[in-house]
């Protein structure tokens, strides 16, 4: 199986700006980067050193990139099992400030440079989480779509293990101020797409009323199996709930 791509395009005339990259630790995958001026690719044919360093306040680890297309301004770096662990660990999992490097060390004629926030999720894609086993209710029948959850479910854990999009509604949250700490977690353990859906005019995080939240981050990257959510109600604004993400919400997206 090829690699996942990640393409990026930052204009040097214009104001750089953060971008956020979303990863598996457990799996390869290749990040192009092309870097223009003026909507002009920026030319790479002198570039000596390419590196993407991304680090905490306890680690740091930098890995070294090449030219992928030196007219078109591209420059390729590859992330791998190995080289996302040298110095992790172990604890690969989290999110990390990054800043790319690109430079011609002997003339210093080109010095290019992004930055933005590298998320690594450990378990995505390894098929070796641990399932928790009480209060688990495991669906696989596709005919089951939609599930609607009950406000008795509150504290219980929702496994998705079929072979097509599912789609969980939340219940109706009569008071929603007496509903505040509610929670439940749903964990989708297929490639397929889980959809979350509140009722009537209550909210999920920045959504609109009766609003969705699904299994894919909001740069569109798929990151089943093994997305994992924790939703609880937070809140009540004007006789509706608002319905919080406390947990696995950078793989979900309300867009």
């Amino acid at each position: 199986m090829d690699p996942v791509k990640k393409y990026f395009t930052t204009d040097v005339a214009e104001e750089i700006s953060m971008r956020r990259l979303i990863a598996k630790s457990a799996s390869d995958w290749e990040l192009y980067w092309t870097f223009t001026q003026g909507g002009v690719p920026v030319n790479l044919t002198s570039v000596n050193s390419i590196t993407f360093t991304y680090g905490d306040d306890f680690i740091t680890e930098n890995i070294t990139g090449s030219v992928y297309n030196a007219t078109e301004g591209i420059i390729k770096v590859v992330f791998t099992v190995a080289n996302t662990n040298v110095d992790l660990a172990g604890k690969d999992e989290g999110e990390y400030d990054f800043d790319l490097s690109v430079a011609d060390t002997l003339t210093n004629t080109i010095q290019l440079q992004a930055y933005g926030k590298l998320f690594l999720l450990e378990r995505a894609g390894t098929q070796s989480a641990t399932l928790p086993t009480i209060g688990v209710t495991e669906l696989t029948n596709c005919a089951s779509s939609p599930y609607s959850i009950s406000i008795d479910d509150s504290g219980k854990t929702f496994i998705w293990n079929g072979a097509c999009d599912y789609t969980f509604n939340l219940p109706d949250y009569t008071n929603p101020t007496a509903s505040i700490g509610w929670n439940v977690r749903i964990i989708n353990r297929t490639s397929f797409r889980v959809i979350i859906k509140a009722d009537g005019t209550d909210r999920i995080d920045d959504s609109t009323a009766g609003g969705v939240i699904k299994s894919v981050a909001a740069d569109n990257i798929n990151h089943n199996p093994w997305s994992s959510i924790k939703l609880m109600v937070a809140g009540n604004t004007s006789g509706s709930a608002w319905i919080h993400a406390v947990e696995g919400r950078r793989t979900w997206s309300t867009a």
